[in-house]
């Protein structure tokens, strides 16, 4: 429980003062990327952004991306926006103030918009040899706060195409297959930054990525 209420104490704050976001949005969305970034792994790196591929292909604008720096080599800067190969890609969320469908629907939206881009994976060399990663399921899912859309948030089952789906006043479920873990009372925030660590455990790294097709849009 002190872990809870720690971790919303940190996301009601104004956190990463740098960013000086200039919309209730944008505040909120950073201070979701505050807390994971302060929870998360070393190894894990959370912006908010665009994912490109090899192709030139670029996704809709992403709230929250999660995602390697250390077998990523590319992370594209432009002037306040993040652009990055879809190799290196963990997990997305869309933050909405409230639950509902049309919300819901909207971050399926942006789900797809990354899950249609070209990923590579190219042959490493390690101790044993060499392999390949094979590619996995993006995780993705949909933070919010009031939950005005108690309804359907509590109707969502293990058909949904998010993984996760977070209600600061209702709960949050965690989709894995045909399996739905629910946490609706007591520490919501903590238990899904557990399970989502260890989703993302799961995960294991990144496949790496073909640098030679990225030439092109360089």
């Amino acid at each position: 429980m002190a872990l809870d209420e720690e971790m919303r104490l940190k996301l009601s704050s104004k956190i990463d003062e740098i960013y000086h976001p200039t919309s209730k949005g944008s505040e909120s969305e950073l201070n979701w990327i505050g807390l994971l970034r302060t929870y998360l792994p070393d190894r894990y790196t959370v912006d908010s952004g665009f994912v490109v591929d090899h192709e030139g292909n670029i996704s809709d604008q992403i709230d929250v991306i999660i995602y390697d720096r250390h077998f990523t080599p590319f992370i594209f800067r432009g002037e306040n926006i993040v652009y990055i190969p879809a190799e290196g890609v963990y997990a997305i969320f869309e933050v909405k103030p409230h639950f509902g469908k049309t919300n819901y629907d909207y971050a399926v939206k942006k789900l797809n918009s990354v899950k249609t881009l070209k990923r590579t994976s190219a042959e490493f060399a390690h101790i044993m040899g060499k392999d390949k990663k094979d590619l996995f399921e993006i995780i993705g899912g949909i933070l919010t706060g009031e939950n005005k859309g108690k309804k359907y948030f509590n109707e969502l089952n293990v058909n949904s195409k998010l993984s996760i789906a977070l209600s600061l006043d209702s709960g949050v479920k965690i989709i894995d297959g045909d399996l739905m873990e629910v946490q609706s009372k007591g520490p919501v925030l903590a238990f899904f930054l557990l399970k989502l660590i260890k989703k993302l455990q799961t995960l294991g790294t990144v496949p790496a990525l073909e640098v030679d097709k990225y030439l092109g849009v360089c």
